[in-house]
């Protein structure tokens, strides 16, 4: 992720992590957005803060969407729904959105597994998607076009780098 994150870009991420020890201290730091999910008024108020940011530095904000990785099975997608918070930031500072896809490294990473060997996986920057003249109406219609579109290309790259690691492995 650090190798494609743009200038001026900072990573919203769940209270809960600045708590993370090093990992957290270094999150402050960097100038990370918190957002404390359980309290609608503070998530209120710190994507309202997010978006004087955006504006007045000309900043852009990286969101993880899906709010937390998938690690289980129970949902047949390769990405959970996401949660409608980025989408209401991006319609509210009308800014694009840029979806990044990472393919699938399930060949050589797994939680369950504990396994985190060498692989290779590709990294998919979309085109982006315009929210100039869109309202927070729109928004559950743009979240679910965006997933589906990212979804597509997962699929489609993932399928590409599993061969690849397939391949590595036999040598």
């Amino acid at each position: 992720m650090m190798e494609i994150l743009p200038a001026r870009c900072t990573i919203l991420m769940k209270k809960m992590l600045k708590y993370a020890g090093t990992f957290g201290l270094a999150s402050i730091l960097c100038g990370v957005v918190f957002v404390d999910r359980g309290n609608k008024s503070q998530t209120k108020e710190a994507l309202e803060q997010t978006v004087k940011i955006i504006k007045k530095r000309n900043a852009k904000i990286w969101i993880f969407p899906e709010g937390t990785r998938k690690y289980n099975t129970e949902c047949s997608d390769p990405m959970l729904p996401f949660k409608k918070g980025a989408f209401n930031l991006a319609v509210q500072a009308q800014v694009p959105i840029v979806p990044v896809v990472f393919s699938s490294q399930s060949k050589f990473f797994s939680y369950e597994q504990k396994r985190f060997t060498q692989g290779e996986f590709t990294v998919t920057v979309m085109p982006h998607v315009n929210t100039i003249g869109l309202t927070l109406e729109d928004v559950p219609t743009l979240a679910d076009k965006t997933r589906q579109s990212m979804i597509d290309v997962y699929e489609d790259t993932s399928r590409d780098t599993d061969a690849i690691n397939r391949n590595d492995h036999r040598t």
